[in-house]
């Protein structure tokens, strides 16, 4: 029911001007509200569903009896008499909000009647101003302004806990006015550690308190430490708060928390690949080379085995899919880092992922030109991917024209921002700290990589990614950031043009090649299959190696080098073997599983050698070894 109903006063004209009382009630900056016997509330204006924070609704819902404590209610179950006579009480009259606190008002009680003749009261209310502060006094005016200009965040309480005074400091850590603040009953706060630590105070002990805060008031979540000390003496008894805004401080600690949280999971990974890896080397090999025999094979049994060697080798194609993932997570990508376009690869990760955003979302682009970054371009091209879909699957199908996924990129001096946004239904504040992590995912059909491997990509590039926890509140989705550092931020990196790792060749020369590596079964199936083409010789061990590769009496065309072995590693193989005979370096041809360690991977990135992940196919190790053979032979 509205107040012109209530009051039967919309339209009335005073001196000629008409004046309607339910607008001006309704927009009036002043909390009011209209109450009838039973204690239902048929009118409340904004202001005062904002000073108790609820709902219009919940409050008209929840009646009079909702807005004040127990205590003050009628004994009788009449309202209109009674609030009446509380307002020309000298009680303490306080409003309870909607977390329970209780704020301490002085309001103005209007008895009467609406348009029907029905008992009506309307009330008007704000919350108790702070004390003036007395300006004749120097000493008063000093203490203000120290008060006020405090580095800290300052309020001050009365011996009932009830905020009288605030700083700029406190109104803006906590996102509220002092308005809402002064006046505020500290001690019926939700925050029950909060509350003993005023108490606390009040009772004449200093008293402190750290760990995270939920304002009431402005529905600010903050980190904060505080200190109250109990005020004796005079009319200024109650306490001092000083509150520390440690927010930054704790972000900081569990980013690096979770930074080393990470690295624990790489390293951890980086040991799984490497063991991983080796056999799955060898089985992949051996697939391959046992479905090349079958070829020549007529024998009824032989579709039945062709289909279950091809059921393998699809199984190894899977497994070696997720090893990829767990070792680009553990910073094991060695790919060359070098000038790479950011809007090129945003393109061509749109092409591989275009089809699954169109079912879901609209695409809407705010792209700028960017500098060249230090990082690898493929690995981008995956890590936009990656990103793009995961927030595609963030959005339900069947709602394309409500939802979109957008991608920003911007520059901030030596980095460049990149931004993916959806508008799904977000990232809880409970998960954010998680979605890193391998393994971790909300969706049980999906195996929790795709964002721990975008964090792999960008670690690596010497970047930075996070959710923006930044956004207004209320926004739908979840905005994923990333940063690069550009080409110039890295004036040292030297860049060598790397020649393509796959190169076929008509070359039927037959070569002598150096199989290095320590997993004897990968060896000797390799040995097995080059065998056909070429004279191979096998080391298990790295200074094995590096005596026959300095025998004078032996030239090898190739020498296929594993980077970890048992007791000298593969880079130590190429710089004592290559010290002694120059002409060997070009013939390196690197097997890894990944470089997990620094060393390595900088050794990578500065040679033009080519280079085979495990694990490979037969075919495209037989094409290389064929092409290098054929370089051998041609240089000498």
């Amino acid at each position: 029911m509205s107040l012109e109903a209530l009051s039967g006063a919309s339209g009335r004209k005073r001196g000629g001007v008409s004046f309607d009382w339910y607008a001006f009630a309704a927009e009036c900056s002043v909390p009011i509200l209209a109450v009838r016997d039973d204690g239902s509330l048929p009118f409340v204006n904004r202001a005062a569903a904002k000073a108790v924070g609820k709902g219009l609704a919940a409050i008209e819902d929840g009646g009079i009896q909702a807005l004040l404590p127990r205590h003050l209610w009628p004994e009788s179950g009449a309202w209109l008499a009674h609030l009446d006579d509380l307002s020309r009480s000298e009680s303490r009259t306080v409003v309870v909000r909607s977390g329970g606190e209780e704020l301490e008002v002085d309001w103005v009680v209007f008895p009467g009647h609406d348009s029907t003749g029905r008992g009506l009261s309307v009330i008007a209310f704000d919350p108790r101003p702070r004390p003036a502060v007395d300006s004749t006094t120097p000493r008063s005016t000093e203490l203000a302004a120290v008060f006020e200009h405090a580095p800290l965040a300052v309020f001050r309480t009365d011996k009932s806990g009830v905020i009288t005074a605030c700083n700029d400091r406190f109104v803006t850590l906590l996102g509220s006015t002092r308005a809402q603040l002064i006046g505020l009953n500290t001690t019926t706060l939700p925050d029950r550690s909060m509350v003993e630590t005023i108490r606390e105070a009040l009772a004449g002990r200093r008293a402190t308190f750290s760990g995270e805060y939920v304002s009431v008031t402005g529905n600010r979540r903050v980190f904060v430490r505080v200190v109250c000390e109990p005020i004796r003496g005079g009319d200024a008894e109650g306490c001092m708060g000083l509150v520390e805004d440690m927010t930054e401080q704790r972000r900081a600690e569990e980013n690096a928390k979770r930074a080393e949280r990470l690295a624990s999971l790489g390293r951890l990974a980086a040991g799984v690949v490497h063991e991983v890896q080796n056999p799955l080397s060898f089985v992949s090999a051996s697939l391959d080379l046992a479905l090349r025999q079958l070829d020549s094979v007529s024998d009824p049994a032989r579709s039945e085995l062709l289909s279950a060697l091809k059921n393998a080798q699809e199984g190894t194609a899977r497994v070696a899919a997720i090893v990829r993932e767990l070792k680009m997570f553990s910073r094991g990508d060695e790919a060359r880092r070098g000038p790479a376009d950011v809007l090129a690869a945003i393109d061509a990760a749109l092409l591989l992922v275009r089809d699954q955003l169109d079912e879901r979302a609209r695409l809407e682009l705010d792209l700028c030109s960017t500098p060249p970054v230090s990082a690898s371009e493929p690995r981008l091209i995956q890590l936009f991917a990656n990103l793009l879909l995961n927030a595609a699957q963030a959005i339900r199908p069947g709602a394309k024209a409500d939802n979109a996924v957008r991608v920003t990129t911007r520059v901030e001096a030596d980095r460049v921002r990149i931004e993916i946004e959806d508008s799904g239904p977000g990232i809880p504040l409970a998960d954010v700290e998680r979605v890193f992590e391998p393994f971790w995912t909300s969706d049980r059909t999906r195996m929790g990589l795709g964002l721990s491997t975008c964090h792999g990509i960008v670690t690596a590039a010497g970047g930075e990614i996070f959710v923006d926890q930044t956004r207004p509140a209320g926004s739908r989705g979840a905005r994923l950031v990333v940063l690069l550092p550009t080409e110039q931020a890295r004036p040292d990196a030297k860049i060598t043009p790397r020649p393509a790792a796959v190169v076929s060749s008509a070359s039927g020369a037959r070569g002598r090649v150096l199989i290095v590596d320590d997993e004897e079964r990968l060896a000797t199936t390799l040995k097995l299959a080059l065998s056909v083409n070429h004279d191979v010789d096998v080391a298990i061990r790295g200074q094995t190696a590096v005596d026959r590769l300095l025998i004078d009496e032996v030239d090898y065309d190739v020498v296929l080098c594993d980077l970890m072995l048992p007791d000298i590693s593969g880079v130590d193989v190429y710089l004592e073997a290559t010290r002694k005979k120059p002409a060997l370096a070009p013939r390196f041809v690197f097997l890894t599983g990944g470089a997990f360690q620094d060393r390595a991977r900088d050794f990578l990135q500065s040679i033009p050698n080519a280079r085979l992940d495990k694990p490979f196919e037969l075919r495209a190790l037989e094409e290389l070894i064929a092409e290098r053979v054929a370089r051998a032979r041609a240089a000498s």
